[in-house]
């Protein structure tokens, strides 16, 4: 795989915050991971780098993902789990890349939240209790997949906004 195989796999978004000057060196490629266990505990956002690395491509990887945390949790988060910044409710994902890569954000965003969405819901673990055929538990998974990506949507919209260039892998 070269690296415009991994540009045209990759694809997200990012908003406002103060300018931050940080060094990339020229033609490091760029990646931020955000979300839950998927990028914080296994497989981690260690495979990003070996990925590149394996290729010989050279790659700034930085890991913002924290385990157990919800795409619903991020997108209330008004406060920087790194510095303390404050920021407004859905800008969670900006803030992280703008900490991490500066004001011109990550090339790559690997988004690994939703699925703790689903599975710490006690919406949809009742629903499924009372479910009494696959159609009644499709409206239950329906309905908190529905929260769950208008949570995703929060975050993203902001994200694409602030950096319209950046990929998104999930």
């Amino acid at each position: 795989m070269c690296s415009s195989d991994l540009s045209d796999t990759f694809a997200f978004m990012t908003m406002f915050r103060a300018p931050l000057l940080l060094a990339v060196a020229e033609g490091t490629h760029t990646v931020l991971t955000v979300g839950d266990s998927w990028g914080d505990t296994g497989p981690t956002y260690r495979v990003i780098k070996q990925a590149f690395d394996k290729r010989d491509v050279a790659v700034d990887s930085k890991n913002r993902a924290i385990a157990g945390t919800t795409a619903c949790q991020w997108a209330s988060w008004t406060k920087s789990k790194k510095s303390g910044a404050t920021f407004a409710k859905g800008q969670a994902l900006v803030n992280a890349a703008e900490e991490e890569f500066g004001t011109d954000g990550p090339e790559f965003l690997w988004y690994t939240l939703g699925g703790n969405d689903m599975a710490q819901s006690d919406t949809v673990h009742a629903c499924l209790k009372t479910a009494q055929s696959d159609s009644d538990a499709e409206v239950c998974v329906k309905a908190t997949s529905d929260v769950a990506k208008s949570c995703t949507k929060e975050l993203l919209d902001p994200f694409f906004k602030r950096f319209p260039k950046a990929k998104v892998l999930q």
